[in-house]
């Protein structure tokens, strides 16, 4: 009829439905992709971390309480982050029987573990990553018997950050390539197992602390940056496979540990020394290895890429001399790290008569870091509060 509009007349409105369907289909496709993170428990809601990790989507956590479970799994989802919630003296990941081990794929970036007692590799790698970020923080590795191989090896970089190596059999604690980090690692009482092998590309070994191990450093390349360790104690300090000592190979403390055959000492040359760095006692229960305040490795190394804090999550650079400038120690306890006060000092029990007083040390932000002795000359080791080590 003239002048009545029907829908013949008005084809856009088809189009505008058109596109007002395909708007919402794809919003709804795009909150599906948004999913939130969500957070996974063991043993609540799965009883193992190979469940867990199987059914894991980008961007999880998995938080597993304390106890013993098998560790074996391979990691494919990226964005993974696997922590405990009492810390490493409460909760194990036991990779026995062979060939448990925690194997990171390529396709698994952004995987992070934290806060485990691993144990009970066998003949291959306790963590085995191809991923290029992977994180491997504060975590006890002991009791691995990983023969020729490593513990954890690294070729396309991470981070192995705050970890204690100790009581293992093996070639190497880590084998490192391209652009890994070992940083304010405790590599101590390993006589049958090595420290760090060093491949090719820009790795850096900064600020840990090797005592009783088979060696500390195996070096393949003439690159990388080694700078700021202690090397006390050790059957060999460095082992050379490359034509000489790299240039990055600095600024490191070098101490009753012998070159490897007849390779040049490294202590005396590039800022390296060779004095003994007076660490403190280490006792059944005591975890040792702190500075005492006559060590010559208090405010001795060089700043630049470091993390904010050291091994027990103190300061890292805090002014250990008193000579009025904040330098960073060497090893990876800084010098009284991170202390804001001391309280609870008490006469220690007279069945340790080397022992003057049991002290606490506190984070400025009022956190407590450790229990500590501190014996007549200043020394001190650390008690960790449970949860931690």
């Amino acid at each position: 009829m003239p002048g009545k509009e029907t829908s013949s007349h008005r084809p856009w409105l088809g189009r505008v439905a058109v596109v007002s369907l395909l708007i919402a289909t794809s919003l709804i496709a795009v909150a599906q992709d948004v999913r939130a993170a969500a957070t996974i428990r063991i043993p609540a809601d799965f009883a193992t971390l190979a469940e867990a990790v199987d059914a894991a989507e980008p961007g999880d956590t998995i938080l597993v309480a304390p106890g013993t479970y098998p560790g074996g799994v391979r990691v494919f989802t990226p964005d993974l982050k696997v922590v405990s919630e009492a810390g490493p003296a409460l909760t194990i990941l036991d990779l026995d029987p062979h060939p448990g081990r925690i194997t990171v794929d390529s396709e698994a970036t952004g995987f992070k573990i934290e806060g485990f007692t691993i144990e009970g590799a066998d003949t291959s790698n306790a963590i085995d990553s191809v991923a290029g970020d992977t994180i491997v923080r504060n975590n006890t590795f002991a009791r691995n018997y990983t023969g020729s191989g490593s513990i954890v090896e690294m070729r396309l970089g991470g981070t192995i950050r705050s970890n204690l190596f100790t009581g293992n059999s093996c070639y190497a604690v880590a084998e490192l390539d391209n652009s890994a980090l070992f940083v304010n690692n405790l590599v101590v009482n390993n006589p049958n197992c090595g420290g760090v092998e060093v491949g090719e590309g820009s790795v850096e070994v900064v600020n840990n602390t090797f005592v009783g191990n088979d060696f500390a450093l195996h070096l393949e390349e003439t690159t990388g940056e080694l700078r700021n360790n202690i090397v006390h104690d050790n059957r060999y300090s460095v082992s050379l496979n490359a034509p000489a000592y790299p240039v990055g190979l600095h600024t490191n403390l070098f101490w009753d540990s012998p070159p490897y055959d007849e390779q040049d000492d490294p202590a005396g040359w590039n800022g390296n020394i060779a004095a003994d760095p007076r660490l403190s006692v280490n006792k059944p229960g005591l975890l040792g290895y702190g500075l005492k305040p006559s060590s010559p490795a208090i405010d001795a190394g060089v700043s630049g890429g470091l993390p904010a804090t050291d091994f027990f999550g103190g300061i890292r650079k805090v002014d250990g001399d008193g000579d009025g400038a904040a330098k960073v120690d060497l090893g990876a306890i800084e010098y009284m790290s991170g202390i804001a006060s001391l309280s609870g000092s008490a006469a220690y029990p007279s069945g340790h008569p080397a022992y003057a007083a049991c002290v606490n040390l506190w984070l400025d932000d009022g956190g407590l870091v450790s229990t500590t002795e501190v014996d007549a000359d200043g020394g001190y080791a650390f008690v960790a509060p449970a949860g931690m080590y």
